[in-house]
This record gives structure tokens, sequence and C-alpha cells, in this order.
């Protein structure tokens, strides 16, 4: 049973991840995260035809996600969790797929707006902070599929 604890552990940080995000709780995010994380955005330069150079830190990783996909009406359903232990530091990665739907706030519930969906891999790793906290240290996503108005995140 104890190893199936840190691994159950892991898969709930990043329910807790997307929830933050989807509810726009900044406060839960960033109880989400490493101080030293790395959000590898690389995966959506095909959607959006632009380098996305990676973000580091907690409150940079922070401002992005909060001023972009949480300031929308979106919701992230995550699932086909796999969990495997990285050596030396006892890190777990945690690999997920994700359908996500993002709106235009507001216009979630009215039948005729597009927005965009897409299927997503993300590619995490997680450690203990010094309080034995389970914290994100990188996050990558790459996006695997999507359709709809890429212009619902704005500029």
């Amino acid at each position: 049973m104890a190893a199936i604890r840190p691994k159950q552990d892991a898969i709930d940080l990043i329910l807790q991840f997307m929830y933050a995000i989807d509810t726009n709780d900044r406060t839960l995010l960033e109880s989400s995260l490493h101080a030293d994380v790395v959000y590898d955005q690389s995966g959506l330069e095909k959607v959006t035809g632009m380098p996305m150079p990676p973000i580091k830190g907690l409150r940079a990783t922070a401002d992005l996600l909060m001023g972009s996909v949480g300031r929308m009406d979106a919701t992230h359903h995550v699932t086909n969790f796999r969990v495997q232990t990285l050596s030396p530091d006892d890190a777990l990665e945690i690999k997920c797929y994700s359908i996500s739907y993002h709106y235009r706030l507001g216009e979630a519930i009215v039948p005729d707006k597009e927005g965009f969906i897409a299927g997503n891999e993300y590619t995490s790793e997680v450690v203990k902070d010094d309080s034995g906290q389970w914290k994100l240290r990188k996050f990558a996503i790459r996006v695997l599929w999507c359709k709809g108005d890429l212009s619902v995140f704005g500029s």
C-alpha cells in the first residue's frame, strides 16, 4: 500500500492544479507549484504559430496561467494517469491526457458561441517541498488535436 499513496497524492496535485485554473483560484494554484517550477509551453507552438518559451518560477507561472486561461470559462477534464518514480530525489513523473474546453468569460453557456477545444498530453514532475507537500516542479503541455476559435484566448 505504501507505493500507492505517493502516486495518488501526485494525481491529486494535478487535479488541484487544473481545478485552480478552471476556478481562477490563484491561492490554490500557487499551493500546487514548487518555487522553482518550470512551465514548458513549447507544445503549444504548432497551434499558436509562435515561439512559446518556458516560463520559470512560481510567480511568473501563476501570472501567466491566471492572466490567460484562468480568466476564461474553461474546464480541463484530466484522465489516463501514468505515474512513475524518477531517481535520485524520489520525484514522480506523471503523464496524463486532458480534453480542455475554453470560452471567453461569460460565453460558455451561450449556445451559439464558439470556443476552443483541445486534446492534450501533460507531462509533469512533482517533488516534495521542505514541508513534505507534493509540488509541481515541471509541467509540460503538448496539444494532440484541437478545434475551434483560437482567438478566444485574446492576444
